[in-house]
């Protein structure tokens, strides 16, 4: 997880993650660059005129502690997986090209191009480390993103944080029909972060709260029933409803 009180090759998390993957890319007998000021490393292979670029990410998230049942740090190995922050966003899908790029030469496939394996510790927030090593490399002849459910997702163009402000008192926003209004709203702890739970507060309007949380609860049940992805609840908290 980035810390904005250092710089990035200044990062612990991140120094331990660059030592795992030179470790590894050398006990291979790959290449292993580190890149960018720490933003970014490289793990090459064979040769050629052209390149085949790998593009992943070694950076993750924050991690809300609700809902987890084991430590997000601590890469717990339950039934045969890995159950951590970061496994399928992106560590595991750079793991296993790592891993193939092993087998092929393993195998004794001939590689007719050089082959690039990035990976980046700015996706998540920046994209500082890509926008560093397009400076100081080529753009590889092919390319593929290995962060999505390939070939559906094979690119990756950056990403959008929009911030919307209101003041609930100045502007109150009205939910649907119930006469509530928004008092105030919070879920996660990074822009770009699903979070597991996401909180709307509401107060009556006409500061009638019993009626107007009964229509809301009907609201919430008939949601229940009609979704099993995710669940709402909700509590009186004085004259609010949560």
């Amino acid at each position: 997880v980035e810390d904005t009180s250092m710089a990035i090759a200044a990062n612990p998390a991140f120094q331990r993650v660059t030592a795992i993957v030179d470790s590894l890319a050398r006990a291979h007998e790959f290449e292993f660059h580190v890149l960018v000021d720490g933003l970014a490393v490289e793990v090459a292979c064979g040769a050629g005129a052209d390149t085949l670029g790998i593009w992943g990410h070694l950076d993750v998230v924050p991690a809300d502690t609700i809902g987890w049942s084991v430590d997000p740090w601590a890469g717990i190995v339950r039934d045969g997986v890995i159950e951590a922050r970061g496994v399928e966003d992106d560590k595991g899908a750079f793991a296993a090209a790592l891993f193939a790029l092993r087998a092929l030469r393993d195998t004794g496939v001939p590689l007719v191009r050089r082959v690039m394996l990035f990976g980046g510790f700015a996706e998540e927030t920046t994209f500082d480390d890509i926008d560093g090593y397009l400076k100081i490399r080529p753009t590889p002849s092919t390319n593929v993103v290995i962060d999505g459910a390939f070939p559906v997702i094979i690119g990756e163009k950056g990403q959008t944080t929009i911030t919307v402000s209101s003041s609930f008192r100045r502007a109150p926003m009205r939910l649907c029909r119930t006469g509530y209004l928004i008092r105030g709203l919070k879920g996660g702890t990074a822009s770009n972060q699903v979070p597991d739970y996401a909180e709307v507060r509401l107060y009556s309007a006409d500061r009638k709260p019993s009626g107007g949380f009964y229509q809301v609860q009907r609201k919430v049940l008939e949601f229940n029933q009609n979704n099993s992805r995710a669940r709402l609840t909700v509590r009186r908290d004085q004259d609010d409803i949560v």
